[in-house]
């Protein structure tokens, strides 16, 4: 897990990653990290999921999820 962190933030590219975007090197850097912190207990909800909703069900609420997250980094860069 500490490798995945290293690998995603705090990486030299993230400086030409927040030059190209015209964001911080700390909002890059933020990404990794949440990330990081989330995808263990996200990985026990989709089990758990998976167990009790069918298949299409779970990439319904996954897809939802994916558009929220995206329109919230969108609004959070332009704000």
């Amino acid at each position: 897990m500490i490798v995945s962190a290293l690998s995603l933030c705090l990486a030299p590219a993230s400086t030409d990653i927040a030059r190209a975007y015209n964001v911080s090197i700390l909002q890059v850097n933020m990404c990794g990290i949440i990330f990081t912190a989330t995808f263990i207990p996200m990985t026990f909800m989709s089990m758990w999921m998976y167990k009790a909703m069918g298949t299409h069900t779970v990439l319904r609420i996954a897809s939802v999820m994916m558009l929220v997250g995206g329109w919230g980094r969108m609004f959070a860069v332009e704000g």
